[in-house]
């Protein structure tokens, strides 16, 4: 691996983190005083620290405000990510990923346009055999016409023509840290998985007993935060990353652009329906559920689902190349693809 090639991982990478920033930061604002007083008309004094002429149980957004806002950027981002993977086929990796920097860009106006080179495979899913060539000599850091660069842009182009047999034949559906690679893809999501369901049960269950505002229990709520901590560190160095990887690592290449943006899709028309139901889920306005910390109770559950998927569905990716993960996927179960080894190659 050359520098370009981490230096391509680091502004990958990037993306992930503008993506984080930029969907964190919503439920700050949206607890600001300057902020409720600017929808609501309610005043605040700053001095004091208190709201002025209401109960400060009652200084708040409207749930239903709430959920317009949280849910209307998922929104957004579900349809666009739906497009992205047919643009992406039509006008390349690279114009795609421009476009939506500047439409992001305008949009945040702290966003700075980022450039991304094109993908080998793309120019070998185009029939641009020599331009693949180019792309991967830059990327490996070896001469254009050197055994590894011939190898490997023979691997792809011999991949790709299978995967165009398979896919007209049956409805075939299939780093950017060091820690995925040594640790792996799918141990990195039980891992991850467990602290999730553990810190959300915990959280859930300190919250009911002794957590609740009449309680006054000042211990039982620093060990909220610290579980709630553990959570947020548990899904980011796991699923908040790794689920990123695999939806660009799993599926065939005649078909990846359109799967990623089905993928990331989904994710955002998930994120929107949880955006629209949580303020009714834990307001305490008539029509909400008022659920409190026994949300918590809720959230465990679905981890558990996640870590049903991940040790029955996921298979162990790391250290194969995009080719030898459409083999494994073919040649073995997920329980052992851990200790499964390539044996046949595309190329002949």
């Amino acid at each position: 691996m050359t520098l370009k090639a981490y230096l391509l991982c680091a502004f990958a990478a990037f993306g992930g983190i503008f993506f984080g920033y930029d969907t964190g930061w919503m439920s700050g604002v949206l607890g600001m005083p300057f902020f409720i007083t600017q929808y609501t008309g309610l005043q605040y004094d700053y001095e004091t620290g208190q709201p002025i002429g209401v109960d400060p149980a009652k200084f708040a957004l409207l749930s239903t405000t709430k959920s317009l806002m949280t849910s209307i950027l998922s929104c957004g981002t579900f349809f666009g990510a739906l497009i992205a993977g047919d643009v992406a086929d039509i006008i390349g990796r690279r114009p795609t990923n421009i476009i939506g920097y500047v439409v992001f860009s305008l949009g945040c106006v702290l966003e700075i346009v980022r450039f991304r080179a094109k993908s080998p495979r793309f120019y070998v899913m185009k029939g641009k055999i020599n331009a693949a060539a180019k792309d991967l000599s830059l990327v490996r850091g070896q001469p254009i016409n050197s055994d590894c660069i011939k190898d490997e842009l023979a691997e792809i182009v011999a991949n790709h023509e299978s995967e165009m047999q398979i896919i007209l034949q049956t409805s075939y559906i299939g780093s950017l840290v060091l820690a995925i690679e040594y640790i792996g893809r799918r141990m990195l999501l039980i891992l991850g998985g467990m602290g999730m369901i553990i810190s959300q049960f915990i959280v859930a269950s300190v919250g009911v007993i002794a957590g609740r505002a009449e309680v006054q229990n000042s211990d039982a709520v620093k060990a909220m935060i610290v579980f709630i901590c553990v959570y947020i560190f548990s899904f980011a160095a796991t699923w908040g990353l790794v689920g990123w990887v695999l939806v660009s690592e799993c599926f065939p290449l005649p078909i990846r652009s359109r799967g990623v943006g089905i993928s990331t899709a989904s994710n955002w028309f998930w994120n929107y329906i949880i955006a629209v139901i949580v303020p009714y889920m834990v307001g305490n306005e008539p029509g909400s559920a008022d659920l409190g910390p026994k949300v918590f109770f809720i959230w465990g559950s679905l981890y558990v689902l996640s870590l049903i998927f991940a040790y029955f569905l996921v298979p162990e990716m790391k250290g194969l190349t995009l080719e030898q993960i459409d083999s494994i996927m073919r040649e073995t179960t997920p329980r052992k693809s851990r200790k499964w080894k390539p044996t046949t190659t595309f190329a002949v």
